[in-house]
């Protein structure tokens, strides 16, 4: 049965965060903002119905733009020639690195006084370091792209959701009956699925939100509820997706991702209505002192479109998954009647981290 959405969930849905409060930073000439190194919003950003044209005038000036990425290889190829044939004049220098990794770099090089990142993306909690230290820059996102609504861009302007990573939790068809498959979270502490018939993912993350719903006390009673029913931990939720898939156990938590991936080689896996389920957000940021900061702006301006969430969506399965966005991702989700709880603010990032923990020391982590 369809359970009532709690505005929490369905409003915001994966939206990273509600529209910011105010008007966005005071635009500067883009030669100013190139003479300066900071990625401050030129005039492009302000300038109406000209101010993409703008901006991909100065972005050619500056003629290149340093791109780090955790996106495979192949995927960027395809994703670097698609802005490159909308916005000849631009070359892409790719870097695949992962999230945290970036991060560091980027912490190190500006406490050495250099930035050698133009732009780049990460969860929100993994960018926390960045916000905390005023390294990030701004634009008017809105005003540059079709694919950035107030809902999807951080206050200040800091950055736009670029996906969504759900959570959830899947089940072998051939193991269990559609009509066994849990409904709601309570089902998995039933003692039908004690000993062995749950791959649960050890750091938590599956299941961190609850606290924000259910409160911290009985979020840590069904953590120790689940521990009690002899659940196979991973480390890994790709792990318990192929486990899952090999029949070790009938119940896993999975990304979405990994998910698609397995179905679509043919697994006897499916998604079990167990909600709301919590999902990574993934934003694309540029950097304050990027040395091309107009580049920088432009290559995110167009990653966030329409056009080019399509392509990212068909080549990678990597999307929105906002009620209404018309994503794939988001119509599985509604399909199957799961609401999504996901971090709005830098207190959501922290008061969750403090929740995973505590998840983390019940299952011994």
């Amino acid at each position: 049965m369809k359970r009532t959405v709690d505005w929490r969930y369905a409003t915001v849905g994966l939206a990273l965060f509600l529209a910011a409060c105010g008007s966005s930073a005071p635009a500067a000439s883009p030669n100013a903002g190139a003479a300066s190194g900071a990625a401050k919003p030129s005039a492009a950003a302000s300038a109406g119905g000209d101010a993409l044209q703008q901006l991909y005038a100065a972005a050619k000036a500056e003629g290149q733009v340093t791109v780090v990425a955790p996106t495979q290889d192949e995927l960027m190829t395809q994703l670097v020639d698609a802005f490159n044939k909308k916005y000849p004049g631009i070359k892409v220098n790719v870097t695949n690195m992962t999230a945290g990794q970036t991060v560091e770099r980027i912490v190190t090089e500006s406490s050495a006084g250099k930035t050698s990142v133009d732009t780049s993306q990460a969860s929100l909690d993994t960018i926390q370091p960045l916000i905390q230290r005023q390294l990030l820059g701004s634009a008017d996102w809105s005003s540059l792209t079709d694919g950035a609504p107030q809902d999807l861009v951080l206050p200040g302007g800091l950055g736009v959701t670029y996906y969504h990573l759900p959570n959830l939790i899947a089940y072998n068809s051939s193991l269990l009956k559609d009509g066994d498959a849990p409904k709601q979270w309570e089902d998995l502490a039933k003692p039908q699925f004690k000993g062995g018939k749950l791959l649960l993912d050890n750091r938590g993350h599956f299941m961190d939100h609850l606290g924000f719903q259910w409160g911290e006390d009985k979020m840590v009673q069904y953590a120790r509820d689940l521990k009690a029913q002899q659940p196979l931990f991973v480390p890994r939720m790709s792990d318990a997706v192929q486990r899952l898939a090999a029949g070790e156990a009938p119940v896993a938590t999975v990304s979405l991702g990994d998910y698609q991936l397995t179905q679509a080689k043919g697994a006897p896996i499916k998604i079990a209505g167990v909600g709301p389920i919590n999902a990574s957000n993934f934003v694309l940021y540029v950097l304050k002192s990027a040395p091309h900061p107009n580049a920088a702006r432009l290559y995110v301006a167009w990653s966030v479109s329409k056009e080019a969430r399509a392509l990212f969506e068909k080549i990678g399965s990597y999307a929105l998954a906002t009620p209404g966005s018309g994503t794939k991702v988001a119509q599985t989700l509604s399909d199957l009647h799961i609401d999504v709880w996901t971090p709005k603010t830098t207190d959501d990032v922290d008061t969750e981290a403090k929740y995973q923990k505590a998840v983390q020391d019940v299952f011994g982590k």
